[in-house]
């Protein structure tokens, strides 16, 4: 709840590198180093069904519908469901699922002949519009706008799921920040980046990984 990777501070992401640690060493789900090395991919796993959940952003639809369709992956029946949630008062259809994400931005170059502003700006309009929407949902990809004409395209597709659960799942969701709008961001995350392949690969132990993380990003980043 309300976690900020701008505070500097890392210790509650301890219980979710312990669970995963503990999925590797069962053997329900592969290892890092595996995945890794072996360049794992999303259609290898899943589209092969060798994974039976992916915990996957949406855009992911429209390739794993396009790969079925050409046969690149096997031929089954899939579905859409919400993440698992922190506890369970974010779980059932009767509640909303939170979820997380980042935003892909669309600009006008300052220096654009004069010419082309009025042309970029329709486009612009026309991105942000339920038309767009419709248009990219027709193609399986899911859009920024879900209205009930977005949706119903969506759904529409063929090789798209039917179930009812995969309609709650892309229409219900609270949709928080992934990361921090800042330029400490990045710097950020390559620390933590470096955490998450020290503790995942098993080089370093879980408190120790964090608690280099917490001290780097103190010295190397310095945040207010």
């Amino acid at each position: 709840n309300d976690a900020d990777i701008l505070a500097g501070d890392y210790g509650y992401m301890k219980p979710y590198y312990e669970r995963v640690l503990a999925l590797q060493d069962g053997g329900a789900q592969e290892s890092f180093n595996t995945v890794t090395a072996n360049q794992l991919t999303y259609q290898g796993e899943f589209g092969k069904q060798k994974a039976a959940m992916l915990p996957m952003g949406s855009w992911f639809v429209a390739t794993l519908i396009a790969q079925q369709s050409a046969g690149e992956a096997d031929d089954f029946e899939w579905g859409i469901a919400p993440i698992p949630q922190l506890d369970d008062s974010t779980t059932g259809t009767d509640a909303t699922p939170v979820t997380f994400g980042d935003p892909t931005g669309f600009g006008i170059n300052a220096n654009i002949n004069e010419d082309k502003v009025d042309a970029a700006k329709d486009f612009l309009a026309f991105a942000a519009s339920e038309e767009a929407a419709t248009d990219l949902a027709e193609i399986g990809i899911t859009p920024a706008l879900l209205t009930d004409p977005v949706v119903e395209a969506y759904f529409a597709v063929e090789g798209s799921p039917q179930d009812e659960l995969s309609s709650f799942a892309v229409q219900t969701h609270e949709t928080r920040p992934e990361n921090p709008t800042s330029n400490k961001t990045a710097a950020v995350q390559n620390i933590l980046n470096d955490m998450h392949s020290a503790i995942l690969s098993e080089s370093q132990g879980v408190d120790d990984a964090i608690s280099e993380a917490e001290e780097r990003v103190a010295n190397e980043v310095g945040l207010d």
